[in-house]
C-alpha cells in the first residue's frame, strides 16, 4: 500500500475503487498501446486510412462459420457504446460502464485462432455480451460501418457491464443516471 497525502491508493489486486481499463493479454495490451481511442464510428469516412481504433459495444447479432483452413469465421453485429476506459471495482457486480449513448451499429469479422469450431463459437458468444474491437474500420458496399480487417476481439460477460449509471459521449459532458447498487442491473434492460 502507498499513502499519501488526503489520499491512499492501494496497489493490491481486486481491491475497491477505479482503475485504467486493463487488457485481458499480452497480445490486447500491444493492440491498445496502439489504438485510437478518438476515433468513432461516424468519423470513419476514407476507406483507405489505415488508422488501428478501439471501439466498445454490445454484441446485438452473431454467426460463425467453419472454414477449410480449420479457423471459423465470426460475423459480429455490435451496437456501438461511448466507454470510458475505466473499471470500476465496488459493491456492485458490474465494472465496466458503459454510455446508454453511441454512434450506431458496426460489422466486425475475425478468423478466429485455430482449433475453435464455428460451434463453440456459436455456445460461447452471447448477444448482450460486451465487446471491445480492434482493427481497422473503414465502410462497405451499402454504406454501413465495419472493421474491414479486425486484429482482436476481447468479449466481456454480459454481468461485468451496465449501461444505466453514467450517460456521456465524445465531449466532457457526464450526466449520472443513478447510483449502482448492489444488484445487478436487469437483463432485460440491457
Amino acid at each position: 500500500m502507498i499513502v499519501g497525502i488526503g489520499a491512499i491508493l492501494l496497489t493490491v489486486a481486486g481491491a475497491p475503487g477505479s482503475r485504467a481499463y486493463s487488457p485481458a493479454s499480452d497480445m490486447e495490451a500491444s493492440f491498445m498501446a496502439r489504438a485510437s481511442r478518438t476515433v468513432f464510428p461516424q468519423q470513419v469516412l476514407d476507406p483507405a486510412d489505415e488508422q488501428l481504433v478501439v471501439w466498445a459495444g454490445i454484441v446485438r447479432g452473431v454467426d460463425a462459420e467453419d472454414t477449410d483452413t480449420g479457423r471459423p469465421i465470426v460475423d459480429l453485429q455490435v451496437e456501438h457504446r461511448y466507454f470510458d476506459w475505466i473499471e470500476d471495482r465496488s459493491i456492485q457486480p458490474e465494472r465496466y460502464f458503459l454510455s446508454p449513448k453511441g454512434e450506431g451499429h458496426f460489422r466486425t469479422r475475425w478468423l478466429m485462432p485455430p482449433k475453435a469450431p464455428a460451434s463453440w463459437v456459436m455456445e460461447t458468444v452471447h448477444q448482450k455480451d460486451m465487446v471491445v474491437v480492434y482493427g481497422y474500420p473503414g465502410i462497405d458496399e451499402q454504406g454501413n460501418v465495419e472493421m474491414r480487417r479486425t486484429e482482436y476481439i476481447r468479449l466481456i460477460p454480459t454481468e461485468l457491464w451496465r449501461d444505466d449509471v453514467l450517460s456521456y459521449g465524445r465531449g466532457p459532458e457526464v450526466e449520472s443516471l443513478k447510483t449502482p447498487m448492489m444488484e445487478p442491473q436487469p437483463l432485460s434492460e440491457k
